[in-house]
């Protein structure tokens, strides 16, 4: 992978034969349908040689995946509109309007983004809302939230109704990635560092350095060049992604994978990552993505 920005250089890991990776093409049904999908061997982890720190500078609040192996025996669409990004505003408001379209208005709005703060006085949601209908403007911070940037600070629980609606509109089993095949979709075969090498380079992805005023999410196409070797977007920065932690893990528990817009280089990191618990309100800096398994007829 030949890099682009200050800090270019090529630094591919070499990809060995036992590593191969069957990558299926899947043509979309539609515009809103998957592209890509992944399945087989491959590495996740990795490992470092000095202690790490979030953004802060706080020695050891970024943890990385331990280095292993995994195989995912199922081919698993990465994706939900093309092409991949985490869900957006205008997404998440097109499912809570049709809550409310079924006369279920009361948990369309308890399921609105709120403030973070407001939380612990009374709940005032981010979205405006009138006759039926939510609109995009500023929070209260004045920071403007745009239609096709991440949707944050969503509700616990939330994500996952969100895709439970999203199964009923397409008749797809779409879920939330476990952790092993959203690093999968990250990083292909090999055990780069970030979706594009092993050199991090700011011009690439939306972290905390890579503008002057990152206040939170931007457009899903602000950074085309933070995309992954399956073509997945977004996986460096803008917004964490929740994932599940698989087979045999508490059900209580979903991780956070990937960089977002407050974290530096080491967030940026494929393998960080943060377990909390499904209770838990969303952040400013967490999204999510879905994702769904699919036999071979999906493919004609």
């Amino acid at each position: 992978l030949q890099q682009a920005g200050p800090l270019a250089r090529t630094c591919p890991h070499p990809v060995q034969p036992h590593q191969f990776l069957k990558l299926v093409h899947v043509r979309p049904r539609s515009a809103h349908d998957g592209l890509r999908a992944t399945r087989g061997a491959s590495l996740v982890g990795d490992q470092v040689g000095r202690p790490e720190s979030d953004q802060f500078g706080r020695p050891g609040a970024i943890s990385l995946a331990a280095p292993r192996a995994i195989s995912l025996a199922a081919p698993v669409r990465i994706t939900y509109a093309a092409p991949s990004h985490p869900v957006t505003n205008e997404q998440y408001i097109a499912f809570l309007e049709d809550l409310v379209a079924g006369g279920r208005e009361g948990e369309a709005l308890a399921l609105a983004p709120s403030q973070p703060w407001a939380r612990q006085r009374e709940r005032t949601i981010v979205y405006g809302y009138s006759n039926g209908k939510f609109s995009l403007g500023r929070d209260m911070e004045g920071d403007l939230w745009l239609p096709d940037a991440p949707v944050v600070l969503v509700p616990a629980g939330g994500a996952e109704r969100w895709l439970d609606w999203r199964r009923r509109v397409t008749g797809r089993p779409w879920r939330l990635p476990t952790e092993a095949e959203w690093e999968k979709a990250a990083r292909g075969v090999d055990r780069r560092w970030f979706p594009w090498g092993n050199a991090y380079d700011p011009s690439r992805s939306y972290n905390q350095f890579s503008t002057r005023n990152a206040v939170g999410p931007t457009s899903n196409d602000s950074f085309p060049l933070d995309t992954s070797p399956y073509g997945v977007r977004g996986m460096a920065g803008n917004v964490n992604d929740v994932c599940t932690l698989g087979s045999g893990e508490p059900e209580e528990k979903v991780v956070m994978r990937g960089g977002s817009w407050r974290q530096q280089e080491v967030g940026a990191r494929i393998a960080t990552r943060n377990v909390s618990s499904r209770r838990e309100n969303g952040s400013s800096f967490a999204g999510f993505r879905g994702v769904y398994s699919y036999t071979r007829s999906d493919e004609r």
